[in-house]
């Protein structure tokens, strides 16, 4: 049975009496309300199960009789307004075919279950966007199949143990997490979020092959390294803004050929703009705000043809921003933010008439 996305609505009751070789049940992205029933176990073929973004409400009782259902692949209970903790009971699970579970975007709170674990089959976990508490139970090591673990935006706190790292794809962000679990071995991942956290201590240096890496909102410090010139090859994305990193910017872009996004505003960083940022020539932002940089504005920035927004602003940066026998450039450019800096010199009429994305033609105009 397939409701899924329409616009139904109403106080949704999910009573089927003798429907027991119903396989599938997806009413999904409608506007049902109601609970859940607290014994689902008479759908004895299930296997996909969704009401996902609705409006159900709390359980009276987490319905922990889906997961004895042998059948059952699928589970989405995500987007709703579910509360409270998840209790499986104390009884062995039998959903041993369940490779999917979604309870994100509710406001289930408590810690994450230890029982879990039991789904050995289970291949993606969301649970995003919710209010569980305590550390990440060490039992999930035991999900060799897990490729996709979704943790983002909870109360987590503690240390992210290494096996996550190494084996699947996560999200840790906007959570209270402390510490990575020590280690002297390279991991190869291919994106970290560890953003709005409660991190602390030097740059993880042992990660590898990245191509996203957002450190942002933490207790980073330290320098960063220039061991980090190794990543660059891959690296699509870089934030390591408004933590406490000090020091020289490393001039370690040489090889950044698919850099689209460069942030390492509001720390310490001082010394020199890198240069060999000019190497980057996919780069659509630049934002080295609120630091202590002290150097000329250089006047390759405008032959980056996608740059699209610059922030410079409160640095020591010094000297004209216009220099009269070189190209202006900036085609691409949306935002730039050069203030707070100690910039002199004049700027001509012409200077601004490159900028093509800040230009609004009328009808007419050529």
């Amino acid at each position: 049975m397939n409701l899924g996305r329409n616009s139904l609505s109403g106080n949704f009751r999910i009573t089927f009496g003798n429907l027991t070789k119903l396989t599938d049940f997806y009413i999904h992205c409608n506007n049902f309300t109601s609970t859940l029933p607290s014994d689902m176990s008479g759908f004895h073929n299930l296997e996909g199960f969704s009401v996902r973004r609705n409006s159900f409400s709390r359980f009276k009782h987490f319905p922990k009789s889906l997961f004895s259902i042998p059948s059952l692949r699928f589970l989405n209970l995500g987007k709703n307004q579910f509360t409270g903790p998840i209790q499986l009971g104390n009884k062995s699970l039998s959903s041993f075919k369940l490779k999917i579970l979604d309870l994100c975007y509710n406001s289930f709170d408590g810690p994450i279950p230890e029982y879990i674990s039991e789904f050995i089959k289970l291949t993606n976990l969301h649970l995003e966007h919710n209010d569980f508490t305590g550390s990440i139970p060490r039992s999930i090591s035991n999900l060799v199949n897990l490729k996709l673990l979704h943790l983002s935006d909870n109360k987590l706190t503690g240390e992210i143990p290494r096996f996550i790292l190494e084996n699947m794809s996560s999200t840790f962000s906007h959570n209270r997490f402390s510490s990575l679990e020590n280690t002297s071995q390279e991991i190869v991942i291919d994106i970290l979020d560890l953003s709005s956290n409660s991190f602390r201590g030097p740059f993880p240096y042992w990660i590898k092959q990245l191509e996203l890496l957002d450190l942002s909102n933490n207790f980073f410090n330290g320098s960063i390294p220039s061991c980090l010139r190794n990543n660059m090859v891959y690296l699509k994305e870089l934030s390591l803004s408004s933590n406490s990193f000090s020091g020289g910017l490393p001039d370690i872009f040489v090889n950044a050929k698919g850099l689209l996004s460069f942030d390492v505003s509001r720390n310490q960083l001082e010394g020199k703009f890198p240069k060999s940022l000019i190497n980057c020539k996919a780069l659509q932002l630049v934002n080295v705000e609120s630091n202590n940089i002290r150097d000329k504005i250089p006047s390759w920035l405008g032959s980056l043809p996608s740059l699209r927004v610059l922030s410079l602003r409160s640095n020591d940066f010094y000297g004209p921003l216009y220099h009269r026998h070189k190209s202006i450039g900036f085609r691409s450019l949306r935002v730039i933010d050069v203030s707070h800096n100690d910039l002199t010199g004049t700027l001509p009429p012409h200077y601004f008439f490159s900028w093509l994305e800040m230009t609004t033609l009328t009808d007419g105009e050529y």
